[in-house]
C-alpha cells in the first residue's frame, strides 16, 4: 500500500511522462493502479488514502 506522499509523487510522475508502465515499475504497482490514481486525482482532486467510514 502506498502512502499519501508516494501517491502524489506517482501521479505527478505520470502526468509529466505519461509512461504508466515505467511509473508502475518504479513504484512496484500495476499500471492499472497508476491509471486509477490518475483518474482519482482528476475527479475528486485528491489521491489520499480512503478509509471506510
Amino acid at each position: 500500500m502506498l502512502h499519501n506522499e508516494a501517491r502524489e509523487l506517482l501521479v505527478r510522475g505520470y502526468e509529466a511522462s505519461h509512461d504508466a508502465k515505467g511509473i508502475a515499475r518504479a513504484y512496484s504497482v500495476s499500471k492499472w493502479t497508476v491509471y486509477r490514481l490518475a483518474e482519482q486525482k482528476r475527479k475528486p482532486g485528491s489521491v489520499t488514502l480512503r478509509t471506510s467510514q
